[in-house]
């Protein structure tokens, strides 16, 4: 798996392919689109649904920011709602994605919520080989939030 410039400098960070079996994951970062910052809790000013995607760092970085437009999974979803976005414990080893963010490894959080992100829809892309969950409308947390349960991939509900 390697990084690689893509169409419309979109950057592609997965073994998701066109024509691709639907079994890969994928994730496409699209460049650039303003964000915005959300209070420390996320009771205080957004509430998010029950959900929470786990996402490696440095891509779950690029939501916040507003770079990134798509999560690409293997697995359709039907969740229409703001869900929380969570940095998984172990970064991604893709020096490519941590030069975009222009953090070394150790400086993003990991192992906790760093926002919230409506997803929109999902559909299927063909070019990639993946679904797409589009992402609109993220929000950061100034304080990350630490789940007392412990994190699946895909979607999971956090408990505070």
């Amino acid at each position: 798996m390697s990084s690689v410039q893509g169409r419309a400098g979109l950057v592609r960070s997965s073994p998701c392919r066109a024509g691709a079996v639907p079994n890969r994951v994928a994730r496409e970062v699209a460049l650039p689109s303003p964000h915005t910052t959300e209070p420390a809790g996320p009771h205080e000013a957004v509430q998010a649904g029950e959900g929470s995607e786990s996402i490696r760092q440095p891509w779950v970085e690029l939501i916040p920011r507003g770079t990134k437009k798509a999560e690409y999974r293997s697995r359709p979803t039907n969740i229409r709602e703001r869900v929380y976005i969570y940095a998984s414990l172990q970064p991604a080893n893709r020096p490519v994605a941590w030069r975009q963010v222009g953090k070394p490894p150790g400086e993003l959080p990991t192992g906790a919520i760093v926002g919230t992100v409506v997803v929109v829809d999902c559909r299927w892309d063909g070019r990639q080989g993946c679904y797409a969950y589009v992402l609109r409308n993220p929000k950061r947390f100034r304080t990350p939030l630490v789940s007392r349960n412990q994190p699946q991939p895909g979607f999971w509900r956090p408990q505070f």
